[in-house]
């Protein structure tokens, strides 16, 4: 049973590889610097995404809403409406991550599953991933063309695969926030249980918030917080790159 589960060999291997280490120090200094430089790097990169991710959850506070016109409701003259729309880097990372995670799920396809040599769990851990993390990117990609036109009436939501929904502004009976951090968007509610939420990854945030703060009490109190809460975050991360 040791030798089906590979118990022994694995324990049998370290105690080797510990050994070796022991009998040539020079290569376990190495080692240990070489495995330290990848912990740091490693580090600073998932520091480097983690600060990007957060900048593209709060991008709509500086970038302005596109403008379209349409139709006026009364079927004579135009308006002119605030379109939001994600930031275009969700897309990039959705394009980069489909050939990324879905090369895997290929190489997975061909090349792992078919191995008799490797663990039955391995396999489906590997290939589980990858069909999961590009699915993800699959979904951040349709999202990506999500359009939210906003005039001084209501506001319509656009989504790939789904019908446009319209929301009046008239209607809105409760404004709050998206998320525990203020900066981040707002979730407005309406009489017939429906919720929009106006994030502030999405282009023009901050004007279509300008632009609808009149339609609930709650609105102007939401702007304000979030604002002073993303000048703050900008503030300190200004002073940390001066350092």
């Amino acid at each position: 049973m040791p030798n089906l589960i590979g118990g022994f060999d694995i324990f049998e291997n370290v105690i080797g590889t510990l050994k070796f280490l022991v009998e040539n120090p020079g290569i376990a200094v190495f080692a240990v610097v070489f495995a330290l430089f990848l912990y740091w790097l490693q580090s600073r990169m998932f520091r480097r995404i983690l600060t990007k991710q957060a900048e593209l959850d709060r991008s709509g506070w500086t970038t302005a809403a596109k403008t379209a016109t349409r139709r006026h409701d009364t079927g004579v003259g135009t308006q002119k409406v605030l379109v939001m729309r994600p930031e275009r880097g969700h897309l990039s990372v959705a394009i980069w991550g489909f050939f990324l995670f879905g090369g895997g799920v290929l190489v997975s396809w061909f090349l792992i599953l078919p191995d008799p040599d490797e663990p039955i769990m391995k396999k489906v851990f590997v290939f589980g991933f990858f069909c999961v993390a590009t699915m993800g990117s699959i979904l951040l990609f349709v999202r990506a063309f999500t359009r939210i036109r906003v005039s001084s009436q209501d506001i319509i939501r656009h989504r790939v695969f789904r019908r446009p929904e319209r929301f009046a502004l008239s209607e809105i009976s409760k404004a709050e926030q998206a998320a525990k951090n203020p900066a981040m968007g707002v979730k407005l509610s309406f009489p017939d249980g429906r919720t929009l939420k106006l994030m502030a990854s999405y282009e023009g945030y901050a004007q279509v918030l300008n632009s609808i703060q009149t339609a609930h009490p709650d609105l102007p109190r939401l702007l304000m917080l979030g604002r002073m809460v993303d000048s703050a975050i900008a503030r300190k991360k200004a002073a940390a790159n001066a350092k």
